[in-house]
């Protein structure tokens, strides 16, 4: 009776054991299969439900599956990238800025927008750009830059694991320089538990390709992630959530202007910031060398040498109304930070365009989102930049004389 008890165990152990490694199977080649086609239906720019603010971890396939959706190869790629200002916040879909590029810049060009909330040049659409530089031909990579620098090579901390995705995955080439730089942070970051959990994630997921098919899952299924907070209806598919127009945006812009506590908190912070970048012995504003150093050394870990000439930094204005509350050093080290940044940028081989001299308060919707009326301006003093790039860098026939 002994010897037939543990017969059946074993038979029931192996049977579970061997379900195991079909179900683990399975999954590994669904995900690489569905990595290979996931992408975002009728997409035009990332709304909260598909951001990593509610749990759903857009991967780098994704980005590069979606760009490929939208984005004919044999048209010349803008990829958008930064942050939320460039993602278009306080202008509904119909009046997007990136439509009025797109409509600037003509059908030779097809635009596509991975500009996220808290992002930057060099996160999350900087690590599609790295990919997407070897897939396209021509193409062109514009983005919001800080004066204060790049982040660190894998970018900001809620989008470094689209960094590390596309690490293990081998996705993109990185220069020496570029390697060393992530083998330093790799060595940093799993010093801590969130840092090495993120990095044994990204290893697994480069061999089981599961968070392909849990994002797949999530978008056109049943999301497991509960974010009640952000969202009316936590378990539906992600894709379910749409892009609503907010009719009140008008509304908001006045009631911002109108908040003086809110514009004093503002200011305060802007002279706390601004104030530790000057050198404080120089009677006028002066920018501290080590601050000078310290930025164009970020931005020459940012992108590889080779693709600096495709890619357009963008330094964005702040809404008059709020700088004319500013003292007026504070305004100077405003200015000289982003001359120096804009020329150690361009130093490093990029490109740059410094934006908005002809915005006014009425085209913003607070400090630094723009409204619908500065979007246009926006798009079209970038167009006008993109179209001689483009003729420099031989993707279209130099103008005629």
């Amino acid at each position: 009776m002994k010897t037939e008890s543990h017969r059946g165990i074993s038979r029931g152990a192996i049977s579970l054991i061997c379900a195991f490694f079909i179900f683990t199977a399975a999954c590994m080649i669904a995900g690489r299969v569905v990595a290979r086609y996931s992408h975002f239906d009728s997409f035009v720019r990332f709304i909260l439900p598909i951001q990593p603010q509610t749990q759903y971890y857009p991967t780098a396939s994704q980005l590069v599956r979606t760009t490929l959706e939208l984005a004919p190869r044999d048209k010349i790629l803008v990829l958008v990238g930064g942050n939320s200002v460039f993602r278009g916040t306080a202008q509904n879909q119909n009046e997007l800025w990136t439509k009025h590029l797109q409509d600037s810049l003509g059908s030779a060009y097809s635009v596509v927008n991975l500009a996220v909330d808290q992002g930057g040049m060099e996160s999350f659409a900087g690590v599609a750009f790295r990919i997407l530089v070897k897939i396209y031909p021509r193409i062109i990579y514009v983005g919001t830059v800080d004066p204060r620098g790049f982040d660190r090579v894998d970018g900001l901390e809620i989008y470094k694991y689209i960094f590390w995705d596309a690490y293990y995955k081998g996705l993109f080439d990185l220069s020496p320089k570029e390697a060393e730089a992530a083998s330093r942070e790799r060595r940093r970051e799993i010093r801590t538990f969130a840092g090495l959990a993120m990095h044994l994630t990204g290893f697994f997921d480069s061999l089981s390709f599961v968070s392909s098919l849990k994002n797949e899952i999530s978008y056109r299924l049943i999301s497991p992630d509960w974010t009640i907070d952000n969202l009316p209806y936590p378990f539906s598919a992600r894709k379910e959530y749409k892009d609503i127009d907010d009719p009140n945006i008008g509304v908001i812009q006045q009631r911002i202007a109108g908040d003086n506590d809110r514009a004093d908190l503002i200011v305060a912070r802007t002279i706390s910031a601004v104030s530790g970048i000057l050198d404080a012995s120089s009677e006028e504003p002066k920018v501290l060398p080590s601050v000078k150093e310290a930025v164009s050394k970020s931005f020459d870990l940012g992108f590889s040498e080779k693709d600096r000439s495709k890619i357009v930094g963008v330094f964005l204005p702040t809404n008059p109304r709020t700088l004319a509350r500013l003292p007026e050093r504070i305004r100077s080290g405003m200015s000289l930070q982003i001359q120096d940044a804009s020329v150690a940028f361009v130093d490093q081989g990029y490109n740059t365009v410094v934006a908005g001299r002809n915005l006014t308060p009425t085209d913003f919707v607070d400090e630094g989102h723009l409204m619908p009326s500065g979007g246009r301006k926006l798009a079209v003093e970038i167009a006008d930049f993109i179209g001689p790039l483009a003729r420099h860098l031989n993707y279209l026939p130099a103008a005629a004389d």
